[in-house]
């Protein structure tokens, strides 16, 4: 099986606390040796790999599991991304990522927003994170994930979603002031936000659009809190690890076609379905 996007949520623990996370309050919670397996058995090529969180440098054995995965079934891979928050080194971190580096077009990115920063100054880990940041940038050309002191004023739109549900109208005008982008919540009905576009014709052949697994197995939409995923999941099942990749992912989109058709619906997600 080719598959065009692949993201794995290795794990829900992070580090940090910062305030507009969408994906909410952390948890303690790591994807297991069964889901990686699962996820990763049939596939021959992926166009690309998010290895998300989290903090996934929080989650180094599943990264190497993955890793492992890969090298063993001779998996194509054109492209690995991985979205970090720059506070972890040290050898093993390192030497994981110089794997990531050697096995594909290895991309490293580097979130530093002023949520984030404020976040680092109340945990006093703001020297750390930019000598980490300057190390991953010798090594791995690791580019910022950022809007923060950038040249250029514009505003960014917040999702509500996650932390940023309980950011106030107060909060968000005493961030205003630091920053030099303008931050305001979306006013766009949330849920019409999280949108993906999955097509296949044979799932065991090819799958074009973005395959978003969680930390327990299961296919969901991305881009929502893990309290959504959670929720999502109660109404069909995914689960990669109960009924294998195809029948999961079957599940998932069935489920989605009948909720577009739906006359009043409250989701209407980008979705196309050819078999």
């Amino acid at each position: 099986m080719d598959v065009e996007k692949l993201y794995l949520e290795v794990t829900r623990m992070c580090n940090l606390e910062c305030e507009h996370c969408l994906r909410g309050n952390r948890e303690n919670s790591y994807m297991s040796d069964e889901t990686i397996i699962n996820a990763l058995k049939n596939i021959k090529r992926i166009k690309k790999i998010l290895i998300t969180g989290g903090e996934p440098l929080l989650a180094l054995r599943q990264i190497r599991t993955i890793i492992q995965m890969i090298k063993d079934n001779n998996i194509k891979v054109d492209e690995i991304i991985l979205i970090t928050n720059s506070t972890i080194l040290n050898k093993d971190v390192l030497s994981t990522l110089k794997e990531l580096f050697l096995i594909s077009n290895f991309k490293l990115y580097l979130s530093y927003d002023i949520f984030h920063y404020l976040e680092l100054k109340r945990l006093n880990l703001l020297e750390q994170r930019n000598e980490t940041a300057k190390v991953l940038k010798e090594l791995f050309q690791a580019e910022d994930y950022s809007d923060f002191k950038s040249d250029v004023k514009y505003e960014v739109v917040l999702i509500p979603k996650g932390k940023a549900l309980t950011l106030s109208q107060e909060r968000l005008e005493e961030i205003n002031q630091l920053s030099r982008q303008k931050y305001s919540l979306s006013k766009i009905r949330h849920d019409a936000v999280s949108q993906f576009n999955i097509e296949y014709q044979n799932p065991e052949e090819q799958v074009f659009g973005t395959i978003y697994i969680d930390v327990n197995g299961n296919i969901v939409s991305s881009g929502q809190s893990f309290a959504e995923n959670d929720l999502e999941k109660e109404n069909y099942n995914s689960n990669i690890n109960e009924l294998g990749f195809i029948q999961a992912l079957i599940n998932f989109t069935e489920y989605y076609k009948e909720k577009s058709l739906q006359k009043n619906r409250e989701y209407v997600p980008g979705f196309r379905l050819k078999r």
